[in-house]
């Protein structure tokens, strides 16, 4: 049992077509951190922060049916103070990812569904997403 948080800033760069499908590419930071404990046993703290390219795909179907998917990938600093690994500090460098879905209700909010990681620390959930 615990609770997981990230967030981070993103900003797309440009735009680019493959066989007339239409892409957007970007940078985005992403922190994440992640409290929890396990029956009283083992307790931990993760963290991570990461700058990451990011790769999005929309469609429009129209009548507030947007969609977005997007993946993202990178190089990030990780720690834990966690009993459940064999090893426990950090900081730690490992590989960072992100992939979601958003649907975009209206022209600047969008409920996503998310995942992202940096290393072994990991966060995942659902949440709204403003566009500015």
């Amino acid at each position: 049992l615990g609770w997981e948080v990230d967030a981070g800033p993103e900003i797309i760069l440009g735009s680019f077509d493959i066989s007339g499908v239409p892409f957007e590419w970007g940078l985005m930071a992403r922190g994440l951190l992640a409290f929890g404990s396990a029956s009283g046993f083992a307790s931990w703290t993760d963290w991570g922060v990461a700058p990451m390219a990011t790769l999005h795909w929309g469609t429009d179907f129209g009548s507030g049916l947007k969609f977005e998917f997007y993946g993202a990938l990178g190089l990030g600093l990780y720690g834990t103070t966690g009993t459940y690994y064999s090893f426990t500090g950090g900081p730690f460098i490992g590989f960072a990812g992100a992939l979601g879905a958003a649907w975009h209700f209206a022209d600047n909010f969008a409920l996503i569904l998310d995942y992202a990681y940096v290393g072994w620390t990991g966060v995942y959930g659902i949440g709204l997403k403003v566009n500015i």
